[in-house]
């Protein structure tokens, strides 16, 4: 049986107590997956853990699911009055870059979307060729 020691120091307790552990106590059955790390300025939103998309396509990484959803948890907590997605496709030849950039943008719109994000303060758009450093990591500029 395992035993936790508990002490009420906010009610006056003077001595620990001991109390078994419910052996019913659930366990985490798979490993924790933190979501993706969000930081919002006054002019952008800038993720940690960049979403990535798969190369010359616009679907994204399965690495990039937990920052798809903080990106969207924290479009749900703060009130923005827009933001500007941007995408770019440095990973195909120049001829592909802005068709590629442009739907990048838009697939990153209609996720957000599906968690619930006003589309109407969503604005999609693909820059080609991508900046220096870009690499394929979208930006979040906002509006206020």
């Amino acid at each position: 049986m395992r035993l936790a020691v508990v002490c009420l120091v906010a009610l006056g307790c003077q001595a620990p107590v001991v109390r078994p552990i419910s052996s019913t106590v659930p366990r985490q059955a798979e490993p924790y997956h933190p979501r993706g790390r969000v930081i919002v300025t006054d002019t952008s939103i800038e993720l940690l853990d960049q979403i990535g998309f798969v190369g010359g396509s616009a679907a994204f990484t399965p690495e990039s699911a937990p920052q798809l959803d903080a990106l969207a948890d924290t479009l749900h907590g703060n009130p923005f009055r827009a933001l500007e997605v941007q995408a770019f496709a440095s990973d195909v030849p120049e001829a592909f870059q802005e068709p590629l950039s442009e739907l990048r943008a838009r697939r990153l719109v209609d996720y957000l979307v599906r968690r619930g994000v006003d589309r109407r303060m969503l604005h999609p758009i693909g820059i080609a060729p991508a900046p220096p450093g870009s690499g394929n990591h979208p930006n979040f500029v906002i509006w206020r």
